[in-house]
């Protein structure tokens, strides 16, 4: 997305200028700030530590499969 915005960067900037008068110099900082922007949010999430995803196997895990089934065995039968 970013090499697509610079690609097209007079484009843009001419066409911006045009609907907002602002200058041309801020214009262009404007998209190349966003091209950076979109490049590191590209990198973060490809990264993927930013949501502190672990992956458990089952051989990590502390529960028994048996003991799972027997503690839920036991929460839906009924109360005395």
């Amino acid at each position: 997305m970013a090499e697509e915005l610079e690609g097209d960067a007079a484009n843009l900037v001419e066409l911006a200028h045009a609907e907002t008068a602002l200058p041309t110099a801020r214009l262009e900082g404007e998209l190349r700030r966003s091209a950076f922007q979109l490049r590191f949010f590209a990198d973060v999430v490809t990264d993927g530590s930013f949501v502190d995803a672990t992956i458990d196997h089952a051989s990590d895990s502390p529960w028994d499969r048996s003991l799972i089934f027997a503690v839920r065995a036991i929460e839906s039968s009924p109360s005395l």
